[in-house]
């Protein structure tokens, strides 16, 4: 009987369910597939039961998630006290500074993952004394929980809550934030893209690998480096910077700092807002950078920055680039509604600089630590307007000025006026820990007048100019004050000016073309070409500094200048009109004004034709004789003496003008004169003779005919001077006079002795004189 053999079934397995991938094999050729109806099956239930399976999956999920980042955190942070002992020790190993930590360092978890490190301090370099370099009240850094899961870090964002930075600069030259003189710099403030975090069999422990600090840019930044990092907000709170330099005892400081940076990637661009307050008054800023991986990589970066304050606003768009210096490239402007705020903002208080208004300024810029300049510029400052170039050097024991600058109305004599008196002022000592607390009665001016209100009442200056200066106080001579030469010194230049309009010491000069140059406190000025009252000349200028005071010498050829408006403008002067020719060839020194007049040496020398003297009638003094006496001479605004020529020459010897050859001639009159003028003193003292001649030829006739002469003195102050006759110059010549009448006569035959006094004289008044009887007597004779 045959036994069928037993089945082991233990290890079958189908082969469907062994071998997954096997497949029914497909149908015979020609033949159809048929589907078997499979029965409706009620699955309500089971249904629900793996919707509800689903949603307490996604909830595990999102556990296992949060717990894994939390565990990532810490693997990554690692307990709070580790992290401080290890921040500590690395500062240390890279800086050989101290960083303390005096509070417990805490994990946060809301809103962010991060760690707060309270009460922080970063002491000086080692060998340097002082206080530390920053202080802060906490540092709060928080990372992304995404970035974490990935097994990186992104700093989310980094906080400093009134910190206080010490930037000092020790008498050895040493500043406290160089930190690459310390120590080598290896390591940088970056996690790699797969974090060191291994277990070991010995033990359970986590062995965390922290990431190096960076202290100091190196000269070759990794590409790979810069890209790995990122820093997406970091925000100061209430902070304050301090700048010492112990060599000079230079200090600047700044409160109040509050400052947002963001960005993500160095290679992103970046934005920066926020505000501070700088002497007394709160400066807002508004910056763009579009990448700062170019400016650590030494390339050009685009930037865009807006500084706004009651004082100023500033705007600049541009380039910087961080190559061995600073390069800065773009377009800037200034702009201040008041120059005197601006200036008493800056340290420099201008007691009568009010008026002066506004200024702005913009251009082309190029600024490097040695050098700036302003290419394309436009400068306003009140009415004066100025177009050009403008350059300096700032590596120099004076900084170099250079200028090609087109000006259309330059008031020296006002601006001299605004500026006379500039004085700095002493700051208070700022307590920036003070200064920092919240709610301080410290507060900045809110506007410009605030400002102009808080200048300083002295009043020494005030008023001591009027609108129309002309460099002394009128009527009482020229000023008796120091001339202020230190100017001199503060600046080398070398300037070309195109002025199409000038004030300066009393005088309108129009259109006029100089170069100037200024070199270790003496300048020399050269006018190319020069327009003042209808004429035209040129000459050059010279001024040095003479122990205290002021040395100046000046050389001018004027011609065809109006004499009325130039006299009256430089020395009020204005009784003579006339067009001519000026020679000035003069030079002195002294303290002030009234010493620099009184020291004047020299020549001059002048020549008007076609004029007249305004105020008197000198022809109708000789009419006296009509009368038979000569009266004093009284000024009349309706009078005035023609003339032909008026010349002289004059040594200036002390401030004291001498002349020998004052001439001047007329139809019927000729007139000559000698004497001084002093300068200094602002006095006259001539003899005028006037003489009437024979001869009707007026300028040109003969000069050897007896005539009348009647001396005249002029004596006292320029703006009023007093004129009177000199009799006894007549009655030393009796028949001259004599003479000259009856030489008179003969060009009047056939006339009576009335009609040749008329017709000579003229008839005052209409009245006939005992005169007339004389003159008939004698033409009779």
């Amino acid at each position: 009987m045959n036994t069928r053999p037993t089945l082991d079934l233990q290890g079958y397995r189908p082969s469907n369910i062994s071998n997954p991938q096997a497949r029914q094999a497909p149908p015979p050729p020609g033949t159809r597939r048929v589907k078997r109806k499979r029965k409706q099956r009620r699955q309500q239930a089971p249904r629900k039961s793996s919707g509800l399976m689903t949603a307490f999956l996604w909830l595990v999920g999102i556990c296992v998630v949060l717990v894994g980042g939390l565990a990532t955190a810490v693997v990554v942070f690692s307990p709070a006290e580790l992290v401080r002992g290890e921040l500590i020790r690395q500062v240390k190993a890279n800086t050989g500074r101290d960083l303390i930590i005096a509070g417990k360092p805490d994990l946060t978890f809301y809103p962010s993952i991060g760690v707060s490190l309270p009460q922080v301090t970063l002491t000086a370099p080692p060998q340097m004394q002082g206080g530390p370099l920053l202080t802060a009240d906490r540092i709060t850094v928080s990372v992304g929980l995404m970035a974490l899961l990935s097994q990186q870090v992104i700093i989310e964002q980094v906080n400093l809550d009134r910190p206080m930075i010490d930037l000092r600069i020790d008498k050895g030259g040493r500043p406290t934030w160089d930190f690459a003189s310390w120590g080598k710099v290896k390591r940088y403030a970056a996690l790699p893209s797969s974090i060191g975090v291994t277990r070991t069999d010995a033990s359970p422990s986590i062995d965390v690998q922290p990431a190096s600090v960076v202290l100091a840019v190196p000269t070759a930044v990794s590409p790979e480096l810069l890209d790995a990092l990122e820093l997406r907000s970091l925000r100061i709170n209430n902070g304050a910077l301090r700048y010492f330099d112990e060599r000079t005892g230079d200090i600047e400081g700044v409160t109040g700092l509050n400052l947002r940076i963001d960005g993500r990637r160095t290679s992103d661009s970046m934005a920066a807002s926020g505000d501070l307050v700088w002497n007394g008054e709160r400066l807002n800023i508004d910056a763009r950078l579009t990448t700062v991986k170019n400016l650590l990589t030494q390339k050009p970066a685009r930037v865009s920055l807006d500084l706004k304050s009651g004082p100023i606003n500033t705007s600049f768009a541009g380039n910087v680039t961080l190559k061995n210096s600073v390069l800065v490239v773009g377009k800037t402007r200034w702009a201040s509604p008041s120059l005197a705020a601006f200036t008493r903002w800056i340290g420099t208080e201008l007691p009568n600089g009010k008026p002066l208004g506004g200024l702005s300024l913009s251009g082309e810029l190029r600024a490097t630590p040695a050098d700036v300049s302003l290419r394309g510029a436009t400068i306003k400052l009140g009415q004066t307007k100025a177009s050009g170039a403008v350059s300096a050097q700032l590596n120099r024991a004076r900084p170099f000025v250079k200028a090609n600058l087109r000006i259309s109305q330059l008031e020296i004599d006002k601006l001299s006026a605004h500026f006379s008196d500039a004085r700095p002022i002493a700051r208070k000592k700022l307590d920036f820990s003070i200064a920092q607390q919240a709610g301080s009665t410290n507060q900045p001016p809110r506007s410009i007048e605030e400002i102009l209100r808080g200048t300083s009442t002295d009043s020494r200056g005030a008023g001591r100019f009027s609108p129309q200066v002309r460099g002394f106080k009128k009527g009482q001579g020229w000023s008796r004050d120091p001339i202020d030469v230190s100017s001199l010194k503060l600046v080398d230049a070398d300037a070309s000016l195109l002025i199409e309009g000038l004030r300066v010491a009393g005088l309108s000069i129009g259109q006029t073309t100089l170069r100037a140059t200024l070199n270790n406190g003496s300048s020399q000025t050269e006018i190319q070409d020069i327009k003042l009252y209808g004429g035209r000349g040129r000459g050059r200028v010279n001024a040095a500094i003479a122990g205290r005071g002021l040395k100046v010498g000046m050389n001018f050829s004027i011609n065809g200048v109006s004499a009325q408006p130039l006299l009256e403008d430089a020395a009020e002067i204005d009784m003579i009109a006339g067009t001519g020719n000026l020679v000035i060839a003069l030079g002195g020194n002294g303290i002030s004004q009234q010493a620099l007049m009184s020291s004047l040496a020299g020549r001059t020398k002048f020549t008007f034709n076609d004029g007249a003297i305004a105020g008197w009638n000198i022809p109708a003094m000789l009419r006296g004789l009509q009368t038979g006496q000569i009266s004093n001479l009284t000024k009349s605004d309706t009078q005035k003496t023609d003339f032909s020529e008026l010349s002289a020459d004059f040594t200036v010897s002390r401030g004291v003008a001498n002349t020998q050859n004052l001439r001047m001639t007329s139809p019927l009159m000729r007139l000559a004169g000698s004497g001084n003028t002093d300068l200094g003193r602002r006095q006259l003292d001539m003899i005028l003779r006037p003489e009437l001649v024979a001869s009707l030829s007026g300028q040109g006739g003969s000069q050897d005919l007896g005539g009348i002469e009647v001396p005249v003195r002029v004596t006292g102050p320029w703006e009023n001077p007093q004129i009177k006759t000199d009799l006894s110059g007549i009655l030393k010549n009796p028949n001259q006079v004599v003479d000259t009448v009856k030489s008179i006569g003969e060009k009047f035959k056939g006339k009576n002795a009335g009609q040749i006094v008329k017709d000579l004289l003229g008839n005052l008044n209409g009245q006939q004189s005992g005169a007339g009887g004389l003159l008939n007597n004698l033409f009779k004779n």
